[in-house]
Formats: C-alpha cells, structure tokens, sequence
C-alpha cells in the first residue's frame, strides 16, 4: 500500500502523522527585495501544490491509486522546498534564529521521512511498527516544540493574569475535547500493539502542537498575527489529516492518490507562509476587547457541552476531569474580569472627580461641555461660570492648608445647593470652580452668579472660626463668543480677572472685547519669552543718606525692553506675571540681573 501527503502509511496498520508549528517572532524583518524573493518562491510553491492537489480530484487521473512520479517526487519536491523557505528566513533573519531553525529541521526531517518511506518502507516484504520512517516523523516533533515555544517565550513575559487563564482555558478544553477524539480512535484501531501506539502518537503530537498553539493565542489576548493563524491552519491540518488517515487505515479503506494525501503538503506550506510573515514590529497583548470574554465562552461551552453528553454516554475520567478544570478556570477567569471592570469604573470616577470636594474635575468637565456643544442646536445657549474666591490666600497662609481643605469643600457643598437641574459644577483646582449652565441667558447666567455670590457671603465656620468669603465670577456665552472648550474657558478666565480688578463681583465676557483677549493672550506667551531671553532690564535708582550724601544702596526697578513696543513699566506687565504664573520665573530673573550688576560694580572698584 502506497500514500502521498504528509506521511504515507506503514503498511495496514499504521498511521503516521507529520505535525508541524511554528510562531511567528516580533523581530526585524528582511529587506524589501529579500522578502520579494522569498515570497515569489512561496507562491510558486503554492501553484505546484494546487496542481498536485488538482490531481487527486476524482476523475483527473488515468488509473486510480498510488502514482510514484505525482504522489512520491513531486509531494516529496514541495516538502523539501518548504524546509528551505523557513530555513532561508532562520538564515536572513536574526530575531528568533534558533526557533525558526528548528522548525525549518524538523520539517525537513519531516520530508526525509517521507523520502524514506516512498523509497524503501513501503517495499519491505515484513512491516516494521514503528518503521525507519515513523521514528524520523516522530522525532520531528521535538524540533516544532522547540521551535514552537521559542517563539512564543518572548512574546509572554509581563502578562496580564487573565491573560495566562485565557491560556489555561484555551489549553484545557483542547485536551478535554481531544482525550474524547483520541478515545474514539483507539476503539476504532486495531492491529498489534506497536501498530497502534504508533498510529495514536500522531494525534497526541497534533494535540500538544494544538495546546502549545492555542495557549499561547490565550496569553496574546486572542489577537493572533497573521503568522499564529497559519500555525494554526497547518496544525489543525494536520491533525484532520491524521485523524481520518487513521479511520480509513483502521476500516480498510484507505487508497493513495485522494485529496486527503496533498493535506499534509498543504499543512507544511501553510507553515512556511507563517515563517515568511514574520512581523516588524512586537505584537503587544493587551487586555480589553469582546474577543477576551468571547474566545473563551466558546473553550467553557464546548466543555459544559462534553459534561452534558458524558451524563448519557461514558466518558473516560480524564476527559470528564478536564472537562471541569476548562469549566473552572474560566468562572475564575470571569470573576477576574468582572473584579477588574468595576475597579475599571472605579478608576474611571476616580479619574473625573476631585479628591478633595467630591466634586468633579477639570478633566469631567471638558468632556461634558464637548459633548454639550456638539449637541447644541442653533436656538440653544449655555453659559461657562470661573469662579475664583477672593483672598482665599488669605485664609490659606493664616490659617494653615488644612482649614483652606475644609474652606473649599463646604465652598462646593453651598455652590452645589444653588444650581439648577441640569447645570454642572466642577473644582478645578485650587480655589477656582467652573459651572456649566444649560440652556442660559446673559441675564440667567447674571442672576445665578449673583445667587452664587450670594450663597458664599455668608459666614463659613470652619474648625470653631468664622471665615467670610467672597468670589468673583467671569461668564462666558456660547455660541456667542466661542464654539469651543478652550475657547470659552479663556473667555471666561478673562471675563473673572475683569471681574477682580475692578470688583464688579461678576462680568459677562463682551464679544467686542475679543481682540482685547488675543493681544492680552499673545502679550502673556512674548513675557514667557521675555523672561527666558533676556529683555528684561534693571534700571537703579541710587538711595543717598541725606545727612552725609553718601550712597548707600539703589533700589532695582524692573523694565521690559520690548522688541516692538519699546520699554514697558512694571505695571504693563507685572499683573499678568501674577495671574499667570511668571513670578517665580521673573523674580529669579531680577535677582540673577542684580546679582550680576553688584559684581560688576565691585569687580570695576
């Protein structure tokens, strides 16, 4: 008897069965022209191949059965073709060099089996289990494990836990499912001892290729690259191969020279094309997406499914045994996943509300005001509040940090009690609010500030002391002055400082007042750049002891040597240094200009 494919039959009772696996490695690729080559010579691999399995169509040969040109040279020539692609990108590439060479020996080793059997088992008058043959494919498993575990190491260090019980899943409910397959082909093969163990190593190696495989799709997250996916293919490939290859061996009713014979061809090819699809860049497994909960159910629902036919059918204890452990890894791996989305929403509040006030955040409220405008119709209004309490540094350096916490949290729980439903307030940090207001007028947006206002004037006691606040208050309208988030906090921002200096309690930012806003803007980013590039100036005015009329000193006067504007007073710029943060900068700068006039002075005495 006579069989093409992946490993031909040793004579009646034997079954053999090539596996082959492999990975895919994160590792740089091969050049352009490199891999143009190399994929050239897979397609031309390919159309060999489909010509050879065109030829196992029924009807397409002249005589039925096992033909030595076709089924012996030419499978043999693709086999032998495929070693050398996976052994080229093993040579061309560095990354994952040793896994891939294994895995290109291996199948090689895998052809000289096959060579071996078409050219001197299947003729020998007494048969042997386990032939020359069979101990060459079966020794080719070793070498995809190595390989195959290679190229998975270092794409699984640091996983997520839920990771590596997708993994166990995955792996537990192949091995349940496969005992029940493995007992179906005992019952079902016969023939001396030898024979059989030799025909079911086979499977079992299919089956732990498929663990190997299928584990490792787990811990990547179910996001298998395009080269897992070929390992995949081929192996389940190969595995179907075996399987039915066994049946009909075990019935009688194998004949060469069918489609079943380019199977284990076809699975070898399929390989070559992962080792030729290695990616540039590492895959990153990550944990989130339907597919982490969905892979899984299917692995515990073909589990539950084997549990509920082992209930009218006798299963042996290991399959029920592994059946349980699919079904109890993947409860915990659902309670894991349901622990780590509440915590998840936990995070996710945590991330939107200040700490302090319970309020919510800057960050809370960019979303919600995006999402308001971008809903906003043309006959809608709202109105953006910035709140800012007045000498509230005050109450901070004279009475220490923690009486100003309990100031600003009893500030948000009185604000809080005057708003309207559907209005919004958040702390931005500091002593600053901002409100968000639906639906409001510039007279609406003006009563409720007042009310705010209002609300904080009365006395606050905090730890046993009476504390009287005040806030001033900058609104500003869209889509009157701004469409934007940015927009309409600057505008706001403006409108609150107006407010402050000229204590009109609260101001309505004025559209006409724009361009006011874009020179103080632009005025703001020139000083940043002022400070670090050198345009301020010191000019001395000397201080003189009138008794003796001597000099004893001079007082340093700050100036801004504007490169358009000319020499600007302190008061031009010295209230913006203050509202936006530049004073610390400014005044290193002064003193570093001072300290450098005094060792002059002294150097030129």
């Amino acid at each position: 008897m006579s069989e093409s494919g992946r490993s031909m039959p040793c004579r009646e009772h034997q079954v053999s069965v090539g596996a082959v696996a492999e990975d895919s490695p994160s590792s740089p690729w091969l050049g352009r022209r490199q891999q143009r080559v190399l994929w050239i010579l897979w397609i031309a691999l390919v159309v060999v191949l489909v010509g050879y399995a065109v030829t196992t169509v029924p009807g397409a040969r002249h005589h039925r059965g096992y033909n030595a040109l076709i089924d012996g040279w030419l499978q043999n020539g693709i086999l032998v073709a495929a070693a050398l692609l996976v052994a080229a990108r093993a040579a061309l590439t560095r990354s994952n060099r040793l896994a891939w060479s294994c895995i290109a020996i291996g199948i090689g080793l895998y052809a000289a089996g096959n060579i071996i059997y078409f050219g001197w088992v299947q003729y020998d008058a007494i048969a042997h289990s386990p032939s020359v043959a069979d101990i060459a494919w079966l020794a080719v498993y070793g070498l995809l494990y190595v390989g195959v575990t290679g190229l998975a190491r270092p794409r699984v260090h640091g996983l997520h836990r839920t990771l590596w019980l997708d993994g166990l899943v995955g792996g537990l409910g192949v091995i349940a499912v496969a005992t029940v397959w493995l007992q179906f082909l005992r019952t079902h093969t016969d023939g001396p001892r030898g024979a059989v163990l030799t025909a079911l190593a086979y499977p079992v190696g299919d089956l732990i290729l498929l663990v190997l495989v299928i584990g490792t799709c787990g811990l990547l997250g179910w996001r298998a690259d395009r080269q897992w996916l070929c390992l995949g293919a081929g192996i389940l490939m190969f595995a179907a191969a075996d399987t039915i290859y066994a049946l009909r061996v075990a019935t009688d009713s194998y004949r060469a020279g069918t489609l079943l014979d380019p199977m284990w061809a076809v699975a070898v090819v399929v390989i070559a094309a992962a080792a030729l699809s290695a990616s540039a860049e590492r895959q990153v497994a990550r944990a989130d997406g339907w597919s982490l909960l969905v892979v899984p159910s299917v692995f515990v629902l073909a589990a539950l499914g084997l549990l509920v036919y082992g209930t009218w059918r006798h299963l042996p204890f290991l399959s029920v045994a592994l059946a349980t452990g699919t079904v109890l890894a993947g409860l915990t791996r659902a309670g894991l996943t349901f622990r780590d989305v509440r915590f998840l929403a936990a995070s996710r509040v945590q991330a939107r509300t200040d700490e302090l006030t319970g309020l919510g955040n800057r960050r809370h409220f960019h979303e919600v005001l995006a999402a308001r405008i971008a809903a906003l119709t043309p006959d809608q209004h709202l109105a953006v509040l910035l709140l800012d309490l007045d000498r509230f540094k005050e109450v901070n350096d004279g009475l220490g940090h923690s009486v100003g916490d309990l100031l600003l949290v009893d500030v948000g729980e009185r604000l809080s009690q005057v708003l309207r439903g559907g209005d919004l307030l958040v702390r931005l940090g500091g002593d600053e609010f901002a409100l968000m207001l639906a639906s409001s007028s510039p007279a609406d947006a003006l009563a409720l500030a007042e009310r705010l206002r209002t609300g904080l004037q009365a006395a606050f006691v905090v730890d046993g002391m009476t504390i009287y606040v005040d806030a001033s208050i900058g609104i500003a309208l869209c889509p009157d002055v701004a469409m934007t988030v940015e927009g309409l906090l600057q505008r706001a921002d403006i409108a609150m400082y107006t407010a402050k200096t000229n204590r009109f309690g609260a101001y309505v930012y004025q559209a006409s007042a724009d361009d006011d806003l874009k020179a103080r803007l632009r005025r703001v980013e020139e000083l940043g750049h002022a400070i670090n590039e050198g345009q301020l100036v010191l000019h001395y005015q000397p201080k003189v002891e009138l008794r003796t009329g001597r000099i004893d000193g001079a007082e340093a006067l700050v100036r801004w040597n504007h490169p358009e504007h000319g020499l600007l007073y302190p008061d031009a710029f010295l209230p913006d240094a203050e509202r936006y943060g530049f004073m610390r900068g400014l005044t290193t700068c002064v003193l570093g200009i001072g300290l450098d006039q005094v060792q002059q002075w002294r150097s030129e005495a």
